[in-house]
């Protein structure tokens, strides 16, 4: 089959996040289907950005097929993101002949998070007799509005609205990585027998070497120290930013002061100052180190040395349709107990039975959560960390989800 993915934020190993159109590809590929991925030439979630030679350029990676349409750069949420989604947006309407030179898709799948990819892609289905799939990644409007701090009254809201209904009326089969979005987009008109829940995932391929003996020279030392010391040490992997609720861990930090624990972050973000300024505050900064970002390679490798790993998030009431972090399933893959204080409709780390949940997201109840840890073997927070990894490994792999995408597809006669 030929499958055509949009997806305005879509990355791959050389640019960057977003990875889970990459992974279902080059999954797809491998079976033998032809894939060919539409995405903007600026997107906030890469670490870098496609080197453009025009206003389009064409691009492979592991045989898939890439094609960018250049778009405006922009910073934070505000009318210069706005404006970077519409220029992708009619550019696929204008550009219809760049998409789909030479290629005939038998699926077009539309997954850019906002609604609006919807329309060419219903466009380009009906031209071509091909299956039309609504992926939804986030729950527009209510995400930009919660999250963004995007006014409800916003004149783009109403346009987003809109868009959603439309994308919930024409779709042939909506595709979700959140487990309850389903009553979510039936309040925008979709129809029951649509849905199909396909969460995010790891590539196992990844983690074959698991990262031995790949970490940062100091990040190794501090591990080292705190592990001569006796500490049980609780990590942190990724951004550090407004939504990540790392105060909560410095917080608890405070609470468990007088305890053989220490915690380490890796990663950066505009909140990894001030975090540091908390710790000092608060008088934990000699147990609570603040790495700094390293090689996306080295992250297994300091995952699997932590003894416990952490996830927090603020709450949202949006997070009620459910979550679907893609570090959660790394932390699984490195086989440690998992803290996640995520107040959220469905709790990832409960159902793998791989640790800890704390809802509440307070800073004592997560202090309780190490505590409870601490009190445990090493061996028991290990068969913890084994369980998660199992779960993982069995429910979440790519090559699993990739199937299951195309079963769900295939299901809509």
């Amino acid at each position: 089959m030929n499958i055509l993915y949009i997806d305005h934020n879509a990355g791959s190993p050389v640019l960057g996040m977003e990875y889970r159109p990459y992974y279902l590809a080059r999954q797809w590929v491998r079976a033998g289907h032809r894939v060919r991925i539409i995405s903007a030439s600026h997107a906030h979630t890469r670490i870098r950005q496609p080197r453009m030679r025009g206003i389009i350029d064409r691009q492979g990676f592991d045989g898939i097929e890439y094609i960018f349409f250049k778009t405006p750069a922009f910073k934070g949420n505000g009318w210069g993101r706005i404006l970077n989604i519409l220029a992708f947006v009619a550019q696929l309407y204008v550009r219809v002949r760049h998409v789909c030179a030479g290629f005939k898709p038998d699926i077009v799948i539309a997954s850019s998070g906002y609604p609006f990819d919807m329309g060419p892609a219903q466009m380009i289905a009906g031209y071509h007799k091909a299956k039309l799939v609504y992926e939804v990644t986030e729950l527009w409007p209510d995400s930009p509005v919660q999250i963004w701090g995007m006014s409800a009254e916003h004149p783009f809201m109403h346009l987003v609205r809109w868009g959603q209904r439309q994308a919930c009326k024409v779709a042939d089969v909506v595709v979700s990585v959140l487990p309850k979005a389903e009553s979510f987009l039936q309040g925008y008109g979709l129809q029951a027998g649509k849905f199909h829940h396909v969460p995010n995932g790891i590539d196992p391929d990844e983690w074959a070497d698991e990262g031995e003996g790949h970490v940062d020279t100091l990040v190794q030392a501090v591990i080292d120290r705190f592990k001569a010391q006796g500490r049980m040490i609780v990590g942190y992997a990724g951004t550090h930013g407004d939504t990540n609720a790392l105060e909560v861990m410095v917080e608890a930090a405070g609470y468990v002061r007088d305890l053989p624990v220490a915690f380490m972050t890796i990663g950066d973000g505009p909140y990894r100052a001030p975090l540091a300024d908390f710790a000092e505050e608060i008088g934990v900064a000699d147990t609570f180190v603040l790495c700094g970002p390293v090689p996306k390679r080295h992250v297994p490798r300091f995952l699997k040395q932590m003894d416990v790993l952490y996830m927090g998030a603020k709450h949202y009431d949006v997070y009620k349709h459910g979550v679907s972090f893609n570090k959660i399933y790394d932390y699984m893959m490195a086989a440690r107990p998992i803290i996640m204080a995520v107040g959220a409709g469905n709790d990832m780390v409960e159902e793998a039975e791989g640790g800890i949940s704390v809802p509440t997201g307070n800073p004592k109840d997560v202090a309780a959560a190490i505590e409870k840890l601490l009190a445990m073997s090493a061996a028991e927070r290990d068969a913890a960390g084994a369980g998660a990894k199992a779960h993982v490994l069995i429910n979440h792999a790519y090559p699993v989800l990739a199937r299951q995408f195309l079963e769900a597809v295939q299901a809509k006669k």
